[in-house]
This record gives structure tokens, sequence and C-alpha cells, in this order.
């Protein structure tokens, strides 16, 4: 979990969030980066990031994640998204269930992302996040290796991959395919599944979202298809 911890440093200055109509932006670690978001014709949702107003940070290391306004809180949700472009393999996608805020600035949620430290971006990292906590706001749950999925001879498959995520009790279960290319697995399936437990305090409810992180200024990245259910299955 070293290199884990070691991608995962914090910048501290917080400018203003500009989200798509229908979405809203909550933040997990701030940082001088600008992030943009926005909506294509098709539904598809494209978050790209400008450069700071003053100076430049030492590390990239903004997170968000985008949540749809008005969404009833659940503690059983499903969550996907077909992730269609990256600009860098430094760009970090995810999801979000149980995404808390309040009161006041903090934050909690559980999230699976894709892992960005040392090019191993087959791995799936899943954290649960409480902004309250003294240090660091995340806590690593487990890292999951999806190579047989999403490689092939030591690279990355190309895009699009699709990710989905769900909560149900203590349970974290989810499942990564190349739509086009392969049917949905199911979510017992043994190679595109895993599942875990998660802490009792991480059961309560919250809301279902994307995430999106570590973006330097012209980088960007695509979801297509976001969908979500306050259903466990």
């Amino acid at each position: 979990m070293g290199g884990l911890v070691a991608a995962l440093l914090l910048s501290m200055a917080t400018p203003p969030v500009t989200a798509a109509p229908g979405f809203a932006s909550e933040i997990l670690t701030p940082g001088p980066e600008r992030y943009a978001v926005r909506t294509g014709p098709s539904g598809e949702v494209t978050v790209s990031a400008r450069a700071p107003l003053v100076g430049l940070p030492l590390d990239w290391n903004r997170r968000e994640i985008l949540v749809r306004p008005g969404d009833p809180p659940s503690r059983d949700q499903t969550v996907c998204a077909t992730w269609t472009e990256r600009s860098s393999h430094l760009d970090q996608e995810g999801l979000a269930v149980r995404v808390r805020a309040g009161p006041g600035d903090r934050m909690r949620a559980v999230t699976l992302t894709r892992n960005t430290y040392a090019n191993y971006g087959w791995v799936f990292n899943l954290l649960t996040w409480d902004t309250d906590r003294s240090g660091d706001p995340w806590r690593p749950v487990a890292q999951f290796d999806m190579s047989a999925v999403v490689s092939s001879d030591l690279k990355l498959v190309p895009l699009p991959w699709r990710v989905c995520l769900r909560a149900h009790g203590s349970r974290v279960d989810f499942k990564v395919w190349l739509p086009g290319r392969e049917p949905e697995p199911l979510w017992t399936d043994l190679v595109h599944a895993r599942s875990t437990t998660l802490r009792h305090r991480f059961e309560r409810p919250g809301v279902p979202g994307w995430y999106v992180g570590h973006l330097e200024p012209g980088d960007r990245v695509t979801y297509a298809d976001l969908t979500d259910s306050a259903v466990g299955g």
C-alpha cells in the first residue's frame, strides 16, 4: 500500500467549481487547479482541467465527485459509467457510492478508482473517505488486479471500459468489462468482478457519484452512459 499512499498527496487551495447542468461537484481534496464539467449532446460528461489563477502546485491532486442534485440518500445503490476518453495515463477515473456532504465542509464517500501510481493502470483501488479525519482523509480498503480484463501484452486495452460499483449493506462489489467487445458480466464473474466488505460506519446512506482526479491543465476525461440506481442489484 506504500505506493498508493505516496500517490495521494494533497493541495489545499480551493478555486470555484464549474459544473455542468444536472451535476454538482463535491470536493474530496482541493487544489488550485480548476475543473470544468461539460455535458455533450448524447449525455456524455467531460471533465477538463484549467490552469490555476495564481502560481503552480507541486502536485496535481484535486479530486472531485460529480453527483446529481436532489438525489435522495440511500444505503444500497449502484452506479455505472463507460470511460471513453482520457488525455493522459495519469488522469484518474472512478466511481463513488454513499457520498455524504456536511455538516459544513465535511465529505464522506466510498470510491473505486483506477490506479495511476507507477503506471499500474490495471489496478483498481477501493478507498473510504472522511475529510474530518486527522491526517489523510482516505483509508485504503483493498486493491484489485484487473489485468485479465483491461490489459494485453503488458499494455492497457484501449478505451472504452465499462465500470459499475454497487453497495449493499456492508458489501461492496464492482465489475469491469469492454463494451462492444464482450457481454456485460454477472456480479459473480470470477474474472470481471470483485467484492469486499466495509466497516459499519460506511454503511450509512449517501448518494452515488462519478469521481475524477489528478487532471493537469489541458487534461480531460469523458464518461458516457452514466447510470445510477438506489437498489443493490
